[in-house]
């Protein structure tokens, strides 16, 4: 496995660094093709200058600056890759200004030097292909260093620095968001986390209390909870699931409050069929319709009725839990509010969804009891006709 491993990891840097050699190779083509255009364009300059003035034009005058653009066009990515290198920092201003000058001096010595190897310079006045001598390089030096170091190396050192500081820039926004999108997670995961010790306490504390009312129904609700947790586990990575999948989880916690509260327990789905795919928070529903059973049917000696609705309007996806219990009077609002269950979710919303969402909660204004009105921003894992999507479930 180890050696598979370092056989992976030696492809993947091979093919890495083939990539970065196609990439040089691409941008040296551009750099001549730009420099091949800019040639075409002073010989076309001349051209026209010299027919305006009926100056004869030669092949010799307009195969200087095809020669020198060549050469420059060899050079430039040298340039951009040195200053993606080594590029002008506060540290280093000083230092690196005089290197990139020096360097400057050293790419005229070459471009004079490749100039008179590969093309033949002629006397202007006698018009004879003057030997190749030192002093012949010297003359070509003093006579193209101010041009060739202000008026083209230091515009390329400027383009390749220009690079490199986006480069830089851009790396350090993904890396800022790279940290930002795995402390958000990291948030989420941990108000996750903290749902569930709430709710296996709460449920640890009823089995505890029906030992010493039915053992048989205490052990069947312990069943239940096992078969409930393995569910929340199966799905403990995950922050959004399918709204059919958590309705699968609410009602795996149902069925362990049925055991203890029996008939008195009723629970009414109105769901839209085409919401079923919708992406929705992990573990959203089932804190929600705990605080229902906890604050509302439990206190009810019979005819509890708990009712879950989903629709969407193409934009917003929109859940509601309701029951028929005493409903929240001043003191039970805020304790309601303020509970684990609530208060998490509320974080979890406006984590995931920023200000896209909503989590309200009143009273049920024709009948007694609370309704928990909620909206998310409504997706789902494939695109396609949301009509189509799902059966209806009763």
């Amino acid at each position: 496995m180890t050696l598979s491993l370092v056989q992976s990891q030696e492809a993947n840097d091979g093919c890495a660094g083939e990539t970065k050699i196609e990439r040089y190779w691409l941008f040296s083509l551009v750099c001549l093709g730009v420099w091949l255009f800019i040639a075409l364009a002073m010989d076309l300059s001349l051209y026209a200058y010299n027919k305006s003035f009926s100056f004869p034009v030669t092949p010799y005058a307009l195969g200087v600056p095809l020669i020198n653009s060549l050469v420059w066009g060899v050079l430039t990515p040298i340039v951009i890759r040195v200053t993606l290198r080594y590029p002008i920092e506060k540290v280093n201003v000083t230092s690196r200004t005089l290197g990139y000058m020096l360097s400057g001096v050293v790419l005229t010595i070459v471009h004079v030097i490749i100039r008179g190897l590969i093309f033949p310079v002629r006397n202007p006045v006698t018009h004879q292909t003057s030997p190749l001598c030192f002093s012949l390089f010297k003359n070509l030096f003093l006579a193209d260093v101010v041009e060739d170091i202000f008026e083209i190396y230091v515009p390329i050192v400027v383009v390749g620095l220009s690079i490199s500081y986006y480069r830089r820039l851009k790396n350090k926004e993904l890396r800022a968001s790279e940290l930002a999108a795995e402390l958000a997670r990291a948030q989420l995961q941990a108000l996750k986390n903290q749902l569930q010790p709430h709710f296996l306490f709460n449920a640890m504390h009823s089995i505890s209390e029906l030992m010493f009312e039915d053992v048989k129904a205490a052990d069947k609700m312990m069943t239940r909870l096992s078969d409930f947790l393995r569910m929340t586990l199966d799905n403990e990575a995950a922050q959004e699931t399918s709204l059919c999948t958590e309705l699968e989880l609410v009602d795996g916690y149902l069925q362990i409050e049925r055991i203890r509260l029996g008939d008195r327990l009723t629970v009414d789905e109105e769901i839209d069929p085409t919401t079923l795919d919708a992406r929705v928070p992990h573990l959203l529903l089932q804190p929600i319709v705990e605080n229902a059973i906890r604050h509302g049917i439990s206190h009810r000696l019979r005819d509890g009725t708990i009712h879950i609705t989903s629709r969407h309007d193409g934009t917003f996806l929109y859940l509601t839990v309701s029951d028929n219990g005493t409903g929240l009077s001043t003191t039970t609002t805020d304790g309601y509010r303020d509970g684990v269950g609530l208060t998490t979710t509320r974080k979890r919303l406006r984590a995931l969804y920023g200000d896209d969402q909503e989590l309200d909660i009143r009273n049920m204004l024709s009948t007694s009891g609370v309704e928990v009105c909620m909206k998310i921003p409504l997706s789902y894992d494939q695109v396609g006709d949301a009509s189509s999507q799902g059966e209806t479930r009763e």
